[in-house]
């Protein structure tokens, strides 16, 4: 398998998505980070992206793929 396009595994999704940890991805995606899509303000957690917007994060949470990683 090419680890170019590789994604998270359900493992490493679960270990994030746990209480403490949202906190601190939450903290992380509140600092503002220009080599980010969007300064890093926009990410989704189980997909584990960056967007350039909230439209575009709510877009993705209706897609098939977003709802396919829960």
């Amino acid at each position: 398998m090419k680890t170019k396009r590789r994604k998270k595994d359900i493992d490493q999704i679960y270990t994030e998505m746990l209480p403490e940890n949202i906190e601190r991805t939450k903290t992380e995606a509140t600092a503002w980070d220009e080599d980010k899509p969007g300064l890093g303000q926009h990410y989704c957690i189980p997909c584990a992206r960056y967007f350039i917007s909230a439209k575009a994060i709510e877009d993705h949470v209706k897609t098939k793929q977003h709802k396919n990683r829960f």
